[in-house]
């Protein structure tokens, strides 16, 4: 609340049960802050960490929900290390997904970040290297394509766990980032708040 600006809202994305928390007077943590005219999150991210989970596209962050089974992905500890189908359970974590500016998808998997992986048929989850390649993926509409090619993550039906097909009109290749309407609607007058105070002064 004090020092993430706008990016706080990809934090309550991962932990969606602090949403309603309250954090007490903070008013002597924030004067502190103006006191040193600390420069903002946006500037740490770019110049500071720009590896950081936070610099992502907060459109493409939350839920990676499949509406035609009313399933959600889910990137948790299995005995091997794909992703897998299951019901979604709104408390983010391992439900969390984030579509990075290097084009990766990412997820907090055990005690690492994660990337989606697609060396074959088969998407694992795999030490992020920031190189693009087979970590490198594509949002169109609906779909979610391997970079530089026309295959769709594609959930398999009978093993819950994902796939690359042909991209087609399915179900199965119907993939919505979802998240807390509430969250959304914070951020947005958040922002509309902190443009209007740019443009009074």
């Amino acid at each position: 609340e004090v020092w993430l600006d706008e990016y706080k809202f990809i934090f309550y994305l991962y932990k969606p049960t602090l949403w309603n928390l309250d954090a007490g007077n903070l008013e002597k943590r924030i004067s502190l802050r103006n006191s040193l005219k600390c420069k903002p999150m946006s500037w740490y991210l770019t110049n500071v960490f720009p590896e950081s989970d936070l610099n992502s596209e907060f459109e493409y962050s939350g839920e990676l929900y499949l509406k035609g089974y009313n399933l959600c992905l889910d990137g948790g500890n299995r005995t091997n290390t794909q992703p897998y189908m299951s019901g979604c359970h709104g408390y983010g974590g391992t439900q969390f997904f984030q579509y990075s500016r290097d084009l990766e998808i990412k997820v907090i998997s055990g005690p690492e970040t994660k990337c989606f992986d697609a060396s074959g048929d088969f998407v694992s989850l795999g030490s992020c290297h920031r190189q693009r390649g087979n970590q490198a993926w594509k949002i169109y509409g609906k779909q979610i394509l391997k970079f530089g090619t026309k295959d769709c993550l594609t959930s398999d039906e009978a093993s819950q766990y994902l796939l690359m097909r042909p991209c087609e009109n399915l179900v199965n290749q119907n993939w919505t980032f979802r998240r807390p309407k509430e969250i959304d609607e914070a951020r947005k007058k958040y922002i509309n708040r902190s443009h209007d105070n740019v443009v009074s002064t």
